[in-house]
């Protein structure tokens, strides 16, 4: 199947993130800012599962920098992995079929 015009999609993808980029960052203002914002109540009960999760003592303790470093490559590596998974599986699926 071909696109008539293969732009648009681009095109279309980036008026998409143009236009959500406005109010995203007004939301993530009020979040540093400390300010209530109307997603609290959601994000609340996920912060709160979080804490339940890895306890509440977890996020008190400050770090250091190799803690931090530690953490940061850590987070990093899992998102390298889950990007591998997504860009991998899709093709092995194509090939199944």
């Amino acid at each position: 199947m071909s696109i008539p015009f293969p732009g648009c999609r681009s095109g279309s993808l980036l008026l998409i993130v143009f236009l959500l980029s406005i109010p995203v960052g007004r939301y993530l203002a009020s979040v540093v800012m400390e300010r209530n914002t109307l997603f609290d109540p959601l994000f609340d009960r996920i912060d709160n599962a979080i804490y339940a999760l890895v306890g509440r003592w977890a996020a008190s303790i400050p770090m250091n920098r190799r803690a931090y470093t530690f953490h940061l490559l850590a987070a990093n590596m899992l998102m390298v992995v889950i990007m591998y998974l997504i860009l991998v599986l899709p093709d092995r699926q194509r090939h199944i079929l």
